[in-house]
């Protein structure tokens, strides 16, 4: 069995306690080595709460995220890593002990200065507690600084700017444009078209990751082989082509306020031409207006 590092290190720590408490740590490695993605409701969470009456567990555990490095070069958690850390997040609010307190500010804090990308996933968590008095404060630092940023993402300046109607409520845009200016399925292109048919997939949306951005841009041929590449912020200037991932350096860089420049640009560097109207598009309840992306396209 492979471990993950946090829970290797739960093993470790582990080692000094009593045997019933090491038995308990070993179900709970044990618990955590099922699941195959973060917790996504209550009821994973709550997987946890028979776990967070063990205060020499909830010791550990707390004392391991409280050094655990959250500001690596991805601005993530370590990828073997990301479902056992959001359950023992999960496991801390369950406890409701001092130390867990601690430490859950102290993270709270340190994502939200970091400007850490998936802020959304710790909103999400404290979500499950609603009505909770001991995450209620945890919960409102998060919010507080999300309405910071709201008014100044690009999901929002980009649907000012077009026209689009939004509802009060959270929403998504997805729209797609494409080199033939037609939907069709991967089962509907010739193997010529495989390799010459591109298309670019946009997502905007107005929970913001919490390093503020609130787009996603996709480029790709259909079956994927010459491009696909997926843009989500705008420092990322680099276009890799072939399988081979050949690097080229974009000179206009990728975002949704500079989509049209952009387009051009690929236009220019792969040599084809993208028809300026969406194929095929997704819209949350409650946006009117939908034409104006079209509308923009073409302006």
């Amino acid at each position: 069995m492979i471990m993950r590092d946090l829970l290797s290190t739960y093993k470790e720590k582990s080692n000094h306690l009593n045997i019933a408490d090491q038995k308990i740590m070993e179900a709970f490695i044990k618990k955590m080595l099922t699941f195959t993605h973060a917790p996504g409701s209550y009821k994973h969470a709550e997987r946890m709460e028979k776990f967070a009456v063990n205060k020499e567990l909830v010791s550990i555990v707390a004392s391991t995220l409280l050094t655990y490095s959250l500001d690596d070069e991805e601005n993530d958690i370590k990828w073997f890593d990301i479902i056992s850390y959001w359950y023992s997040m999960a496991l801390l609010c369950f406890s409701k002990t001092n130390e867990s307190a601690e430490v859950l500010h102290n993270i709270t804090d340190k994502m939200i200065s970091i400007k850490f990308k998936n802020l959304s996933i710790l909103r999400r968590t404290f979500g499950f507690f609603e009505g909770d008095p001991f995450i209620k404060p945890l919960s409102q630092k998060v919010e507080v600084y999300y309405k910071s940023i709201t008014s100044n993402i690009d999901a929002y300046t980009w649907a000012e700017t077009i026209g689009l109607i939004l509802p009060d409520t959270d929403w998504r845009v997805m729209f797609l444009i494409s080199t033939d200016g037609e939907k069709k399925l991967s089962s509907q292109v010739t193997e010529e078209e495989k390799l010459t048919r591109f298309e670019i997939r946009v997502r905007v949306f107005s929970r913001a990751e919490g390093n503020g951005e609130s787009w996603e841009i996709e480029l790709f041929n259909t079956d994927r082989t010459i491009v696909n590449m997926r843009w989500e912020n705008s420092k990322d200037n680099a276009l890799y082509m072939g399988l081979s991932l050949k690097k080229y350096t974009l000179d206009v860089v990728p975002s949704l306020l500079n989509l049209k420049k952009f387009l051009t640009h690929l236009e220019q560097i792969l040599k084809i031409k993208f028809v300026r109207k969406t194929t095929d598009t997704l819209f949350s309840k409650g946006i009117k207006n939908k034409t104006a992306i079209d509308k923009w396209l073409n302006h």
